[in-house]
């Protein structure tokens, strides 16, 4: 219950005036504190002042917002690092599926006849038959096994030789010649155009396919011949050259005199009598007989013209008197080059060299001529492995060296040693073999005895269509 009290009026206005006056002083207090940052809340009709609320810290706000953005920056720096792994990840994948496809495809064209044709071959053919010689382990004895050979034969063909001379089918000897099991025969580009037609105008859309020709079968086959030289020297030289010619066994399929027909000792001038002896005596051969000129036939004349001019037409195309023979028929010869001679017999290439000790005219055209024949001849009877025999008066000379070096090289680079070379030469009077000849493992070299001491060596050549040692491919027996 609320009280009243009465007052006069002298007090209501000093009561005004006090009111008044704490009116304006704590209008005063109010803004004063409101001036030094105090609160007024409305409480119970009241109004009421509280505590000032704490000084906001810039710095520290700043700094949480660096951090926050520092962390979010690596976040976006690790995601695109992921980014661009996997972006090398799927690029490297790429570049080795677009390699294997090419990889592929190359080997597809290479598979059908793309690329170059390289014919090699395994075989490695030991027929025991032709083992005319046998040589121990040492290489420095060689007897003449008799019960191989031709009834025919000579029983003076004992090799008592110490050394280097080994039968083509052993192993043994001073040199040592790594056995190609195969061998690689390049095709020269020209021999694997493939000439097509002229465009239609109304082509077809249906598939069409390369035909293909199939080789015919290689025929194996062994080629036996006789080679001699530097004889006859004397009276009883000639007459053991008649006997020989005589004797000549029935399986040789043609003979060779490499050169050195006459002495250039016995007399000072060249008679036309001397070149018509040797004739008369090879004629007694039953098969065709090819001569070479060597350096006593005319270099070593007093007058070359007249050696010329008595070889020439006593000598020179001595074969074509065989008319009885296949041979001849097949024969060529380089052009205006007496004593040179080219042909193939049961698959085997034969060539004559105009080379000998005093003077070799035109090497450079007779090197191309004989990498020409050998060229043609690899083309003619690809895809299978032919041989190669030569025959020369003389061996490597510094005046016709060239001939030897543009020959290897030719070996050497573009036939890769894929077809095994026998050289046969005469000139040093003396009995030689050499396993593998000027630096090259697929050539071999036999030079004959001289001046009637031997009957004719006994050549045979082995021919398989593969690859084979020359050891193999290339048989001899000193008779």
């Amino acid at each position: 219950m609320r009280s009243f009290s009465l007052a006069s009026e002298d007090d209501d206005d000093d009561e005004a005036a006090s009111k008044t006056t704490t009116s304006s002083s704590t209008t005063t207090t109010s803004n004063n504190n409101r001036e030094e940052g105090v609160e007024w809340t409305l409480t119970s009709h009241r109004f009421a002042a509280g505590p000032p609320p704490p000084k906001r810290d810039s710095s520290k706000h700043n700094n949480k917002n660096n951090n926050t953005q520092k962390a979010i920056t690596k976040q976006q720096q690790h995601r695109r690092r992921w980014i661009l792994v996997g972006c090398g990840v799927v690029t490297v994948l790429l570049l080795l599926l677009m390699g294997g496809v090419v990889f592929a495809v190359t080997q597809k064209k290479k598979s059908s006849g793309g690329g170059g044709a390289v014919v090699s071959s395994s075989i490695h053919n030991n027929n025991s038959n032709l083992n005319d010689e046998s040589t121990s382990d040492t290489g420095t004895t060689i007897t003449t096994t008799d019960s191989v050979l031709d009834n025919d034969i000579g029983s003076n063909g004992t090799d008592t030789t110490a050394g280097d001379e080994s039968d083509m089918a052993t192993s043994g000897g001073d040199e040592t010649t790594s056995d190609k099991a195969s061998g690689g025969l390049v095709i020269p580009p020209s021999h694997r155009v493939r000439k097509t037609k002229a465009p239609t105008t109304t082509p077809t859309t249906a598939p069409t396919t390369i035909p293909t020709v199939q080789p015919t079968a290689f025929v194996q086959t062994t080629v036996t011949a006789y080679a001699m030289g530097d004889l006859p020297y004397s009276d009883a030289q000639k007459v053991l050259l008649q006997r020989y010619m005589q004797e000549i066994p029935q399986d040789a399929a043609f003979v060779v005199h490499v050169g050195d027909m006459r002495s250039a000792a016995q007399s000072q001038i060249c008679e036309w009598t001397e070149y018509t002896d040797v004739a008369d005596s090879m004629f007694r051969s039953h098969a065709p007989v090819f001569m070479l000129v060597g350096d006593n036939d005319i270099d070593d004349c007093p007058n070359k013209n007249d050696g010329m001019e008595y070889w020439t037409n006593s000598l020179d195309h001595f074969w074509e008197h065989w008319d009885d023979s296949s041979i001849p028929a097949k024969v060529g010869q380089m052009s205006g080059m007496v004593g040179t001679w080219t042909f193939v017999q049961d698959q085997v290439l034969f060539i004559g060299v105009h080379l000998n000790h005093a003077y070799s005219p035109n090497v450079a055209g007779q090197t191309d001529w004989a990498i020409s024949l050998i060229r043609q001849y690899v083309r003619d009877l690809y895809p299978y492995t032919g041989r190669v025999v030569m025959f020369g008066h003389s061996g490597p000379l510094d005046h016709h060296v060239d001939f030897f070096d543009g020959l290897s090289d030719y070996f050497r680079y573009e036939l890769q040693d894929s077809i095994p070379l026998l050289y046969v030469q005469g000139d040093t009077h003396r009995w030689d073999f050499q396993r593998s000849f000027y630096g090259r493992s697929s050539w071999m070299k036999i030079t004959v005895e001289g001046e009637a001491r031997e009957a004719p060596t006994r050549l045979q050549i082995s021919s398989t269509g593969a690859w084979q040692d020359p050891r193999d491919a290339f048989r001899y027996q000193r008779r």
